[in-house]
């Protein structure tokens, strides 16, 4: 599930018929770890009893997301860090680099600004924009990108934090709106729009931007394999970069790790309970465990070793809670 993103569009007219799982050849399947088996994981709550939840994780074990308003840093197995909100009212991490450096946003009531925000270490205040917005990735260079309000209309952003540099992206031709949700060590950059998903690269001549007609990507690889969500079934997919398999029937693929492994959510029927997995993009999916009690959760991201990070729905307090499954990490 992710928060603050239009629903996809239907194109379920244009479909013959509904496919439930694809196996491409071998050729066409990036390099991707193979997943560890469900017996492998743990599902573990660190906030429990409290609205939380863990939003992504790197290959160090260092674990972010939030817990109620503050924005939250954990390594796992060891120190547990409360974001600075720069007197703000709450703050969110989503994203983590390979360095530990946090990106996500500072909200403050009082004036009703959303801030995009990059913490460089967890004890440091955050770099501010003064734009109300809001970082969904960052990659290893420091550079954020997601959505912000321009001229009134949710426009997409790259934002090189070490230089300053604040850009707001392309709109591919005929689209009214942009998000950016992903970015990769290359710089290449995917999102969405009221046109179809997006894909952005930078060139001589500036950023451009590229429609994506069939797949909404939430992530990208170190190349142009995409994992998202298909536009016309609404099934959890990865693309190369558009379109090209699928990992179950109804859900979203979320993330994409280094070794290629995918975590998402999927459920057997429309508006069904969504269960968190982990995959490989030739179609091998693990669920992953819920803690007793649990009827449903959600998976965010993975590190190499398996640690993968999510949310479960508690109906006790109505609320989900940060998660994480380790496989022994």
């Amino acid at each position: 599930m992710r928060l603050l993103v239009p629903a996809a569009v239907a194109l379920l007219a244009s479909c013959t018929s509904e496919p439930t799982a694809v196996r491409p050849v071998a050729r066409d399947v990036p390099a991707s770890a193979v997943v560890l088996p469900a017996s492998a994981y743990r599902a573990k709550l660190p906030f429990s009893g409290v609205h939380s939840s863990l939003l992504d994780v790197n290959d160090q074990g260092v674990m972010v997301g939030f817990v109620d308003q503050d924005a939250i840093w954990y390594q796992l197995n060891g120190a547990r860090y409360v974001l600075n909100n720069a007197g703000g009212t709450a703050a969110e991490a989503r994203a983590v680099n390979s360095s530990g450096e946090a990106a996500g946003n500072v909200y403050n009531r009082a004036v009703h600004l959303l801030q995009p925000a990059i913490w460089t270490t967890p004890t440091s205040a955050p770099l501010l924009r003064p734009e109300w917005g809001w970082v969904w990735d960052m990659n290893d260079q420091a550079t954020a990108v997601g959505i912000f309000l321009h001229n009134g209309i949710n426009t997409a952003f790259v934002w090189e934090s070490r230089s300053g540099s604040f850009t707001a992206l392309p709109f591919p031709s005929g689209a009214r709106w942009t998000q950016a949700y992903g970015i990769n060590n290359d710089m290449v950059i995917v999102g969405s729009s009221d046109v179809g998903g997006v894909m952005w690269r930078q060139q001589a001549s500036g950023w451009v931007a590229t429609i994506l007609r069939r797949i909404n990507p939430w992530a990208i690889d170190a190349g142009y394999g995409t994992v998202g969500q298909d536009r016309a079934t609404s099934q959890p997919a990865w693309g190369k970069p558009n379109l090209a398999g699928w990992f179950g029937v109804y859900g979203v693929a979320n993330g994409i790790n280094p070794d290629g492994t995918v975590s998402g959510e999927v459920s057997g029927v429309p508006g069904g309970l969504p269960q968190p997995f982990v995959a490989d993009r030739s179609g091998t999916i693990t669920m992953l465990p819920l803690p007793p009690g649990y009827m449903q959760g959600i998976a965010y991201n993975s590190a190499r070793c398996g640690l993968a990070v999510g949310a479960v729905y508690n109906q006790a307090i109505f609320a989900y809670e940060g998660v994480y499954w380790d496989p022994g990490c």
